[in-house]
């Protein structure tokens, strides 16, 4: 039997063509996808340089303001060593004026020193004196002799009287006015009349009668005040009349003299003035008050 004969024969070349175009495509594709791939990268190394460049505009920025900045600082630490160096000299210049001042202080010190030395040889001098003026002279103050209702010397109201009470009292107290007058070599006895604050008075007459009553030509109980000023006046003049009698026989107070007074209701017992206005009755206040003093021939 006779085989068949082909009656056409084989081409390949198409399937060649297609596998080149397959293979062509692939490394098309893959060129593509490699190309894709860099212009990412690129893009992304574009970015990179930006930031970084922004970076570096930040870093100049900042060295330019740090330079700027020790600049600065350069320039007041500069300032501040000056300004140091001036105080420095200025504080030399003071320390040496203090120690010349501390040289005249210290001066000055020694100076006083003697001085002090000197005065108080002086004080010895002066208290050495005062000793013996004390002792033959009688420099130390004479005592104030307080006669006080709160003490019995009672005088009735509105009256200059004194009562028998107030007179034997008034006794009992010649001999201490006796020795302080020749303790002193006192001449004249002050007697001041105090009143308290309480309103007193009426129709006065001592710009009439006053100087007869102190004369003697009328008595004391024909006064009649016109103020407090006026009763303290004649309550003094009262006393004045009764110790001028006691003392009269005594012959070395002959020459004693009375000066009479009115505080009226203006000094408070402490030797204050009486600023308020207080008018209760006050018998510390109510009070007859006897100094001594020299009258100088």
């Amino acid at each position: 039997m006779k085989s068949k004969r082909r009656t056409s024969d084989f081409n390949f070349w198409p399937s060649i063509t297609d596998m080149i175009l397959a293979v062509f495509m692939t490394f098309l594709i893959l060129w593509f996808v490699e190309k894709f791939l860099f212009l990412s990268d690129l893009a992304l190394t574009k970015q990179g340089i930006a930031q970084l460049e922004d970076k570096l505009k930040q870093s100049n920025f900042a060295v330019a303001q740090a330079q700027s900045e020790v600049t600065q600082a350069t320039l007041d630490a500069e300032k501040a060593k000056s300004v140091a160096a001036e105080n420095l000299s200025a504080s030399t210049m003071a320390l040496i004026r203090s120690e010349g001042e501390k040289n005249r202080y210290l001066t000055s010190l020694r100076e006083c020193h003697q001085e002090q030395d000197t005065s108080s040889k002086q004080l010895g001098k002066c208290e050495n004196q005062l000793k013996i003026c004390q002792a033959e002279f009688q420099c130390d103050k004479p005592p104030i002799i307080t006669l006080d209702e709160a003490s019995g010397y009672n005088f009735e109201t509105g009256s200059a009287n004194l009562s028998e009470d107030f007179k034997a009292q008034l006794q009992s107290k010649i001999q201490v006015i006796k020795t302080e007058l020749l303790r002193y070599k006192a001449n004249v006895i002050e007697i001041i009349g105090h009143t308290d604050g309480q309103i007193a008075g009426g129709q006065g007459n001592l710009d009439h009668e006053l100087e007869e009553v102190a004369a003697g030509i009328r008595s004391i109980d024909t006064l009649r005040y016109g103020s407090n000023a006026d009763l303290g006046l004649i309550r003094a003049l009262a006393v004045a009349l009764f110790l001028e009698k006691e003392l009269k026989s005594q012959t070395e107070l002959a020459n004693v003299k009375f000066r009479v007074y009115s505080a009226a209701q203006l000094i408070l017992p402490t030797g204050e003035l009486a600023l308020n206005t207080s008018r209760t009755a006050n018998e510390q206040r109510r009070r007859i008050e006897l100094r001594f003093t020299r009258l100088e021939r």
